[in-house]
């Protein structure tokens, strides 16, 4: 529109270094004229298809594409594709000229770039305005496309969210030496006192009932309650870690897992656990478990 028809029919003008790909028999009917640079453009039959230059996006809650699509005759719009997180919205009239708008916002920004497609089709030369805008205020980065009569044109207009940050995964560390979290460090200084202490309190009681008594015993019998003692600390830090390993896992916390803690959990319990074991097999503890 704005041009004459012989000339349209004539040239079709694009950027230095574009390259068109459009069969001879399409060229013969009709021309396209392109006022702004695109990036390819190929045609199909009755159709082409436009890919525009990328629109860039920095504020989504301001920034829009806006497309503005003037004819002489009725001008038919359809999304045809639209990545997921864009939404397109518009309206037009139709009187003596067809006039119409199209916009096209990121509605979740989730991605880098985004691509939507939009047919267009008329009885009648028709010129499509594509730019954008923030707010009110007048449009930037604009694309001008003409199109000619019952030629569907499939627009394609890339968008760049020029604010999208990728986001970043904390990769978790594994603590494989023991860091005495407060949970942990509470469990050995509340547990093992406690049961020392309460040793020796069941020292002063067996030692009143049984005929004989010997520092062997009461080694014995420490080592019993340092076997309990460390089989509730293994069982705490496993919780403790386990807990921290669902945070990590599913809800991405970015804490250390305190591989190394339970390591020693594990040592402990392993070592007073041999040390009972041992102590049961040799007899050691029959003093100590004879019945009254």
């Amino acid at each position: 529109m704005g041009k004459p028809q012989n000339e349209a029919q004539k040239v079709v003008i694009l950027r230095s270094g574009l390259k068109i790909h459009v069969p001879i028999s399409v060229m013969l009917l009709a021309s396209l004229l392109v006022l702004s640079p695109l990036i390819n453009l190929s045609a199909s039959g009755e159709s082409i298809t436009i890919r525009t230059q990328p629109v860039t996006i920095f504020d989504p809650n301001r920034e829009y594409v806006y497309a503005e699509y003037r004819g002489d005759a009725d001008i038919i719009v359809a999304v045809v594709k639209s990545d997921p997180g864009i939404l397109v919205e518009g309206g037009k009239q139709v009187g003596e000229n067809a006039w119409g708008y199209f916009k096209v916002y990121i509605a979740n920004a989730t991605s880098k770039s985004y691509l939507c497609t939009l047919a267009l089709i008329s009885s009648q030369p028709f010129l499509v305005n594509i730019s954008l805008r923030s707010g009110d205020l007048p449009g930037t980065q604009a694309q001008m496309i003409s199109v000619p009569a019952n030629i569907t044109a499939q627009i394609e207009i890339p968008i760049v969210y020029g604010s999208y940050q990728q986001p970043v995964v904390i990769a978790p560390t594994v603590g494989y030496m023991p860091a005495f979290p407060l949970w942990s460090l509470v469990s050995y200084l509340v547990l093992i006192p406690m049961f020392l202490a309460t040793a020796y309190l069941d020292k002063g009681s067996l030692k009143a009932v049984r005929k004989r008594w010997s520092a062997f015993d009461t080694f014995a019998l420490t080592v019993r309650y340092l076997f309990y003692s460390s089989l509730v600390i293994f069982v705490l830090v496993t919780v403790g870690v386990f807990f921290e390993f669902l945070m990590i896992r599913f809800y991405s916390w970015g804490i250390q897992l305190h591989a190394g803690d339970w390591l020693l959990a594990c040592a402990l319990l392993s070592v007073f656990g041999l040390m009972y074991g041992i102590g049961k097999w040799r007899g050691f503890f029959d003093n100590i478990d004879e019945e009254d």
